[in-house]
């Protein structure tokens, strides 16, 4: 099935839900919370919460191809909308982690005294939310993505044109902590960070917000991260909420 983006995809989904709300009402409630979450990314805010889970559920499902026995493929095609609403935020905004103001909140009440450095900052979403809490922030990225989707295209803060692993070797005498979310899958880049890390006993905080061996980071760096439950990671799990197929965490390396 192809993915509608933009007004053709909130038009679409508009209509099935017009059409199907009444069996199903949770809908209306999804969908509500996904257009406040998509207009806070448009006028670069954070969005000010989680997203709820949106798929149908199986009963919602059950109850929609009762009511509607000839209608199979428009109500599978309002599953699909739904759960594709991570892909459609990414190709509209060029944001993939569903990063919002709880989470950013708790991140900066924990954060107040470091010196911190986004990696692979994209559009610098988490920088912009942390250096508004007042936290000392620099956002570095390669712009490797830009071609690809909107990544970087339109920065939240300003971003410093480097690469990751160089960006640490700049920067790690004056930097308490660094941060990354959703380093692309497969690439080792992840990797030589933790490496140029280690390799400079690096004792501050590596943050990363990512899904453990699934879309996001390296197999390579999953295999050698050490990861680590703490306080802050369990506060900041609790404001990421699984609301697709992604199991978007938070995670403390060493």
């Amino acid at each position: 099935m192809t993915m509608m983006i933009g007004e053709k995809y909130w038009q679409r989904l508009a209509a099935l839900t017009e059409r199907y709300a009444a069996t199903a009402p949770g809908i209306r409630g999804r969908v509500r919370a996904m257009q406040v979450f998509a207009a806070a990314l448009q006028a670069h805010h954070l969005p000010p919460a989680p997203l709820p889970r949106l798929a149908l559920a199986e009963d919602e499902l059950a109850a929609l191809l009762w009511a509607y026995p000839g209608e199979s493929d428009q109500i599978r095609t309002l599953d699909h909308l739904l759960t594709e609403f991570r892909h459609v935020i990414s190709r509209e905004f060029g944001v993939w982690a569903m990063i919002t103001v709880p989470f950013v909140d708790t991140l900066a009440a924990a954060w107040q005294d470091r010196r911190v450095v986004e990696l692979m900052a994209g559009n610098a979403m988490l920088s912009a939310g942390l250096a508004a809490r007042g936290i000392t922030v620099s956002a570095t990225d390669d712009r490797s993505w830009a071609a690809a989707n909107g990544t970087g295209a339109v920065p939240w803060y300003p971003v410093q044109n480097i690469a990751a692993p160089a960006a640490v070797a700049q920067t790690l005498p004056s930097t308490d902590a660094y941060v990354w979310a959703w380093s692309p899958d497969g690439s080792p880049v992840d990797w030589q960070v933790l490496q140029r890390l280690r390799a400079a006993q690096f004792s501050g905080d590596l943050l990363i917000v990512g899904e453990y061996r699934g879309v996001t980071d390296s197999a390579v760096f999953w295999n050698h991260a050490h990861l680590h439950t703490t306080p802050l990671t369990r506060a900041l799990n609790r404001t990421l909420h699984r609301f697709d197929l992604v199991n978007e965490r938070a995670f403390l390396i060493s």
